[in-house]
């Protein structure tokens, strides 16, 4: 607040510059149709996404940077543009918990942030309390409700792909198709505002919070985030994008594998992992989640089909097996890489943003990951079980735990300061 009082003299009004390619219509404010009529019609809301422009020139002397996540995320992505001649395609896949904010009650089921100033005046009840995971009879109590969801989403050009039960009480996971560019984060932003939005206006709260429930079991809200990277050179028609022919996969090597690119973009992440995690663990509560057998990584590692990971490789069914001549053919284009770290109170722009400075430093300087063994089909022995689960074997250094040494390590990583930006991180 400060640095902005020097700059605007007294916080002077700044400018919003509007991106009109994200107008939307938004379905979750229409009033009731039922008492509309010829002449009171309904009324809507529109949307349009917008950057700061507070008037002075972000590039002067005084050395001041755009310190806007979605800013921060254009700059890099048009890096990645130039330099590389790749673009992202990426979607975030969230979890988040539905209940009843209850007033009165006191708030044993408040929130674990460890917050002494709690609101004592109301008590959070999930919608169910046990952890029915992908349960057809749990999924049929909540089933109107998720689909008039879908409706909307698919109304603001979200395409949803799956919606399920998870494993918390009140959990459900929605995942979404991916999109290239910066569209991706402006759709998880969308997404995460329009289900809190459409909730709220059925007299539930839907909370993306990691942790909601004190004293609850089973998983945390995670917000995955997934993606490949393409480039327009290739064969034509092939990928998973119909509507772009043209583009290759450059996460997909000759033989099946991994590119070169891929793994480059793997070691960067890896290598400015302990930054990364104050993005991708922006809060207190978050760190109920960095914990072993979480579902949520707990070391700077790597693995094919591995989600005791930081970074999980999918690549095609014939890839992934033991032998790595095996033809992908079938598979073209669908190999994707998961930051399995980001939990769903994370911001998609800065977990955009984190992941494509500590990739680009890995193309840039060549960081190749430590290699991983390949799965083998016995993977149900014990043996095998604990090569693979980084719980068991300490695979790569250790995660950041605590909010604090999470801020401490973005901080002392120079090539993250510098890609995010001096004013950003300060």
């Amino acid at each position: 607040f400060d640095d902005l009082l020097s700059h605007s003299e007294c916080l002077r009004n700044a400018k919003l510059v509007p991106f009109w390619e994200t107008f939307r219509e938004m379905p979750f404010n229409l009033l009731d149709k039922t008492h509309a009529s010829p002449a009171t019609p309904p009324v809507t809301t529109g949307r349009v996404l917008c950057e700061v422009d507070w008037g002075w020139d972000t590039a002067d002397a005084s050395g001041e940077d755009n310190a806007y996540p979605r800013a921060i995320c254009r700059k890099l992505l048009k890096e990645l543009k130039d330099e590389y001649n790749l673009e992202l395609f990426a979607a975030c896949e969230y979890e988040f918990t539905i209940g009843k904010k209850k007033v009165g009650g006191g708030n044993a089921n408040a929130n674990c942030d460890g917050d002494s100033n709690a609101d004592d005046n109301f008590s959070f009840e999930p919608l169910f309390a046990n952890r029915p995971i992908f349960s057809s009879v749990a999924f049929a109590s909540i089933q109107p409700l998720l689909y008039e969801l879908e409706r909307c989403l698919q109304s603001l050009g979200i395409d949803v792909q799956t919606m399920n039960i998870e494993y918390g009480e009140g959990q459900v996971e929605v995942t979404v198709a991916p999109v290239f560019g910066i569209a991706s984060a402006d759709n998880a932003f969308t997404f995460k505002n329009g289900v809190k939005e459409f909730f709220a206006s059925k007299g539930l709260l839907a909370t993306f919070m990691c942790k909601p429930v004190a004293k609850s079991k089973g998983a945390c809200n995670g917000g995955h985030f997934n993606h490949s990277l393409w480039t327009k050179s290739g064969p034509k028609g092939t990928g998973i994008d119909s509507g772009s022919p043209g583009r290759r996969n450059a996460l997909e090597g000759k033989d099946g594998g991994l590119s070169r690119i891929a793994e480059c973009w793997i070691g960067g992440i890896l290598h400015h992992s302990s930054a990364l995690q104050a993005l991708a663990a922006p809060t207190a509560s978050c760190y109920n989640r960095c914990k072993d057998w979480s579902w949520a990584p707990t070391r700077a590692s790597w693995g094919i089909e591995n989600r005791t990971a930081a970074v999980r490789a999918k690549l095609p069914p014939m890839a992934s097996s033991a032998s790595s001549a095996s033809s992908a053919s079938d598979g073209i284009g669908t190999t994707y890489l998961e930051w399995r770290a980001p939990s769903a109170a994370s911001n998609p722009y800065l977990v955009t943003a984190g992941v494509l400075a500590a990739g680009l430093d890995g193309l840039r300087r060549s960081i190749i990951p430590p290699r991983v063994a390949p799965l083998q089909p016995s993977a149900t022995a014990a043996v095998n079980a604990n090569m693979h689960n980084h719980y068991v074997n300490e695979t790569g250094p250790p995660l950041p735990r605590t909010l604090p040494a999470s801020l401490a390590a973005l901080e002392a990583d120079q090539v993250m300061v510098d890609a995010l930006g001096q004013t950003f991180v300060r």
